[in-house]
């Protein structure tokens, strides 16, 4: 009878540990499309600006005051890569504290130049 009481209660417990499920904002992301962050901004070129992108990285800082912007991190041969992804200007959404630390591909626009590079977000998959 114990070993019943117990099992039942591992059940009540269980279901709310793991890894948090899987969010996905504004547009659908073309997930087939993605490419790891550090590839993409390796690759990126002045003459790329404007061009249309989907990325993979890990969710760093998000805005504090409305979660309109966070930083998408990656990392490649011991090099840090880190790019803006702001979701003011094109995304119809907003992002909560949660995510940070967490996977994500993001798709949007890559505007700007290096140093100063940002993406404009329409849509993001949170893992």
């Amino acid at each position: 009878m114990l070993a019943a009481l117990l099992v039942g209660s591992m059940q009540l417990v269980l279901p709310g540990c793991g890894s948090p499920e899987r969010q996905e904002f504004g547009e659908p992301v073309d997930v087939a499309r993605s490419r790891p962050l550090a590839q993409v901004l390796e690759a990126h070129r002045s003459t790329d600006d404007g061009v249309s992108a989907v990325v993979t990285g890990e969710i760093g800082e998000v805005c504090s005051t409305s979660g309109c912007w966070f930083a998408l991190r990656d990392m490649k041969d011991d090099k840090v890569y880190e790019l803006l992804i702001d979701l003011k200007g094109s995304a119809d959404f907003t992002v909560p504290q949660s995510v940070r630390g967490r996977a994500a591909i993001v798709q949007g626009t890559i505007v700007g130049d290096k140093p100063d590079l940002k993406l404009m977000a329409v849509g993001l998959v949170v893992e």
